[in-house]
């Protein structure tokens, strides 16, 4: 893997949350200023990163963490959903999408679906094959 060349912090955004309360409590405003930090493209042109206030890493995406501001996903712990699956419910979730992809229901409860219309009989084969040992 490449250099990757960081030009220096020139640049920020204030990222503004709205707190709305009950009708007797105001609404209030919090605002969080966030550095951008830029690295060049391999094409040319730059690409712009927000500069994560808790780690000081870059990160195209912040969230936002109850009562503490925005951060990256690093520092508030989050985890993708498939990161968190048992085996047997990642072989579920492939042998539905193979099933769809064959043009059936995902239920893996109903019975294989029959070749589509305009669909290669040996692309048929292959995908209903990887369903069976899936």
């Amino acid at each position: 893997m490449g250099k990757v060349d960081v030009i220096p912090e020139s640049e920020a955004v204030v990222l503004l949350l709205r707190l709305f309360g009950g009708e007797q409590q105001p609404r209030k405003l919090a605002g969080q200023l966030v550095p951008i930090v830029r690295t060049k493209c391999g094409f040319g042109g730059t690409r712009p990163w927000f500069r994560c206030d808790r780690c000081r890493r870059r990160a195209a995406i912040l969230y936002l963490a109850t009562g503490s501001g925005f951060a990256c996903r690093r520092c508030l712990g989050l985890a993708y959903r498939s990161q968190s699956a048992t085996a047997a419910n990642r072989a579920i979730s492939k042998a539905r999408k193979l099933r769809e992809r064959l043009g059936g229901g995902p239920s893996v409860l109903d019975p294989l679906p029959g070749k589509p219309p305009r669909m290669h009989r040996q692309t048929y084969w292959r995908r209903l094959a990887a369903v069976i040992t899936a």
